[in-house]
């Protein structure tokens, strides 16, 4: 992990996006933050989607998307994490 700055992490960490239907997607963690994350992953995700995702050894961030690119996909931490 490379410190970037006070406020964010360059990381690159494998994670499971669980989809409220309990379907489950295989991401990439590239950048996590105080209150977001961006990660990489095959399939799509939509603004407004909410997401459970899950890094192991580390826990559960439940999160909402806030917009997706071609290779990239923002989403802002909830403030409750059910797990």
């Amino acid at each position: 992990m490379v410190l970037q700055s006070a406020w964010a992490s360059a990381v690159e960490i494998g994670a499971t996006a669980f989809r409220e239907d309990g379907s489950a997607e295989l991401v990439r963690v590239l950048e996590l933050t105080f209150d977001e994350l961006t990660f990489s992953s095959k399939a799509q995700f939509v603004g407004g989607e909410r997401l459970r995702v899950h890094i192991a050894g580390q826990g559960w961030i439940q999160v909402e998307v806030l917009d997706t690119s071609s290779d990239r996909t923002r989403a802002a931490f909830a403030s409750v994490c059910r797990v």
